[in-house]
């Protein structure tokens, strides 16, 4: 019984769309969202608009968002970093949540870096190939 009670709470939690994720995992799902999205339109290119949200482990600041190239994936890590600019993690790691999920969904074929003031959207540019993949090819 005493597993129960917080067994159920977190899935009623979870049920209501709270998120138990960080800044880059967010980041993540948005682009495979995206990226699915665009797989069935006969569009070409599409824009996806993100907003990192403060809470849980989010942006509170300013911040700067990396897209390392996974053209060597996975030789090369081809992660996606989230940083809160003014976060003392910042300061001293250089980034303060990674994660490579997104590359499930797309490749990245040069490195993009693009820095934001609080409460700034972001805008990543997403590119059908010719063979049907997706690509992250500009940060706006």
């Amino acid at each position: 019984m005493h597993l129960a009670l917080p067994a159920a709470l977190a899935l009623l939690l979870s049920a209501c769309g709270l998120p138990f994720t960080d800044g880059a995992t967010r980041l993540a799902s948005d682009i495979g969202d995206a990226s699915q999205q665009l797989r069935q339109s006969p569009q070409s290119s599409l824009e996806l608009s993100h907003r990192p949200l403060s809470r849980p482990e989010g942006v509170t600041g300013s911040y700067e968002i990396e897209l390392q190239s996974s053209a060597d994936f996975p030789r090369s890590c081809g992660s996606l970093l989230v940083s809160d600019l003014d976060s003392p993690g910042y300061r001293k790691w250089g980034y303060n949540w990674s994660t490579t999920w997104h590359l499930r969904h797309v490749h990245v074929p040069k490195p993009l870096v693009i820095r934001k003031q609080a409460g700034e959207s972001t805008v990543l540019v997403l590119d059908r190939r010719a063979d049907g993949s997706v690509e992250v090819t500009a940060l706006r």
